[in-house]
C-alpha cells in the first residue's frame, strides 16, 4: 500500500477516534450531572410569559407560535431538554403519552436548549420521534434563564394561575407525571 495513503488514512482514523471520544466524554458528563441531581423539589415561584416557534409535530405546524401566558386557565407542563442528552430523550415518549391522554385538561411544551445541539438537530429528532405535543427551541436561552434551569432534563408543573407547583430534575416517568398532575387537576375542579 502507498505510504502516503496509509499516513492519510491513519490521520483520518485518529481524528475520528478523537471526535468519538469527545462525544462519549460529553455524554458521560451530562449523565453524571443528571445522576447527581435526580429528584423532585418544591418551588413557590410564579411562571413568566414566553413565546416559542414550534417544530413540526402531529398536533403543531413548523413555525407555529406557542405563547405561554400565566393565568390562562389551563395547567401546563414545561419540559427542558436537548437532543444529545440521553436522559432527556428517554423520557419524551412518556411525556408525549401524558399529553395525548390529558391534552384536553393540560398543555405540554418541550423547550430545547440550543448550544450543544442545533435547531436542525432538534427538528430532526422531533420529526423522527413522531411526537404530538408542542416542542421548540429556546434560541437565545431566555426561557432557560427566566426559569433558572441549570440541569437537564427539568420538568416544571404550573397550575392555571401561573404558579409553579413543582420542579422535577432528571428523568421522569409517565406514572410520576400523572402522580404530580392529578392533584393539580383536582385543585382546578
Amino acid at each position: 500500500m502507498n505510504p502516503q495513503l496509509m499516513k492519510h488514512n491513519l490521520f483520518h482514523q485518529d481524528r475520528f477516534v478523537k471526535f468519538r471520544s469527545l462525544n462519549i466524554l460529553l455524554t458521560l458528563f451530562v449523565f453524571i450531572i443528571f445522576l447527581m441531581t435526580l429528584g423532585c423539589s418544591e418551588v413557590a415561584d410564579q411562571s413568566t410569559k414566553f413565546d416559542l416557534n414550534l417544530y413540526e409535530t402531529k398536533d403543531y405546524k413548523d413555525g407555529q407560535k406557542y405563547i405561554f401566558t400565566p393565568n390562562k386557565n389551563k395547567p401546563t407542563i414545561i419540559n427542558f431538554w436537548f437532543p444529545s442528552c440521553p436522559p432527556c430523550i428517554s423520557e419524551m415518549p412518556d411525556i408525549d403519552s401524558v399529553y395525548l391522554e390529558y391534552k384536553n385538561q393540560i398543555d405540554v411544551v418541550g423547550i430545547q436548549l440550543i448550544g450543544i445541539d442545533s435547531v436542525s438537530n432538534g427538528k430532526k429528532f422531533v420529526s423522527e420521534g413522531g411526537f404530538s405535543y408542542a416542542i421548540g427551541a429556546d434560541l437565545e436561552s431566555e426561557i432557560v434563564i427566566n426559569y433558572d434551569v441549570t440541569l437537564f432534563p427539568t420538568t416544571l408543573f404550573i397550575d392555571s394561575n401561573g404558579k409553579i407547583i413543582r420542579s422535577w430534575q432528571g428523568i421522569i416517568s409517565k406514572e410520576e407525571i400523572i402522580e404530580i398532575i392529578n392533584p393539580i387537576l383536582n385543585m382546578e375542579n
